[in-house]
């Protein structure tokens, strides 16, 4: 029996009769911070296959626990649930996750996490979140949750600005990002997630892979 425990970041597999046969917790190679499994399956050789959220990856692990390797793909935001059928496809669902190519402009909080200015990093605004990443090596560094965001908006055309409070990863403070395009569909993903999570909706999208 196999479980993926979202909260505690482990898989927790048992025997039939409730005995655990082991625990895994990501792999150092792998996991980006903290382990997020959360939908799990199992292949035709009894691998074990988990969604990470985090590291924005497939991790597969065999019947004993021991990491084999995991699936990455380009454009997979956020995987959520997954399965897999008798042809060998992975089918993943993913929290929809628009995504901005934004600069970091120099703050009081952003030299507290060694955000480097001017550095480029992506901006990921899913359901409940505004997540700060680096796209192609697949790592999120910092998650905002949309209820503890005091504010956000435009200082100026190309310059946002997004301060935290205190209950965020980060402490409070306030962030600033270079975006030289597409400000309105940021602000405007921003307002639809706040008001979707207000409201307890959610969406996601699915993706084929091959294993």
């Amino acid at each position: 029996i196999c479980v993926s425990d979202y909260g505690a970041g482990a898989i927790v597999v048992v025997n039939q009769t409730g005995k655990l046969r082991f625990i895994y917790t990501g792999s150092p190679g792998t996991t980006k911070g903290l382990f997020f499994p959360s939908g799990i399956a199992t292949d035709s050789q009894s691998q074990i296959l988990t969604a990470d959220s985090n590291s924005q990856c497939i991790h597969i692990i065999d019947q004993d626990g021991q990491f084999l390797r995991d699936i990455k793909h380009n454009d997979l935001h956020f995987p959520r649930v997954l399965c897999m059928n008798n042809s060998g496809n992975i089918f993943v669902a993913e929290w929809e996750a628009q995504v901005f190519d934004v600069g970091v402009q120099e703050t009081e909080t952003s030299r507290r996490l060694n955000l480097e200015n001017g550095a480029n990093y992506k901006l990921f605004v899913t359901k409940d979140s505004i997540d700060l990443g680096d796209f192609n090596r697949q790592e999120i560094k910092i998650k905002w949750p949309l209820k503890y965001i005091r504010r956000y908006g435009f200082h100026t055309r190309n310059l946002f600005m997004l301060e935290a409070g205190r209950r965020c990863e980060t402490g409070e403070g306030c962030f600033n990002f270079f975006i030289d395009t597409n400000q309105k569909e940021l602000k405007m993903a921003i307002d639809n997630a706040a008001y979707d999570q207000s409201e307890g909706a959610f969406s996601v999208k699915f993706r084929t892979l091959r294993n």
